[in-house]
């Protein structure tokens, strides 16, 4: 099987959003980067990675500091709730 490669010339925002879901392991490769880019469209993509950004800054916060203390209202809230 013969595979032809194509060279692109990504712009600058484009290819940050490229290395940040490959760093944020959505997607494995550039190709499949890409790939996903297309299928999703950059501005859903952004908000995709801005989300997985957030996470992880809650979780490694949390991590430091431990998990935030719920009072006591919240539960009898929920519990009226599902009541």
């Amino acid at each position: 099987m013969k595979t032809d490669f194509i060279s692109l010339r990504l712009d600058t925002k484009t290819s940050t959003t490229v290395r940040k879901l490959i760093s944020l392991r959505l997607v494995k490769t550039k190709t499949n980067a890409l790939k996903f880019i297309m299928k999703h469209g950059i501005m859903e993509t952004t908000h995709i990675i801005e989300n997985k950004e957030e996470s992880r800054r809650i979780i490694k916060k949390w991590k430091e500091e431990g998990f935030p203390v719920l009072s006591e209202d919240l539960s009898d809230i929920s519990i009226k709730e599902r009541e």
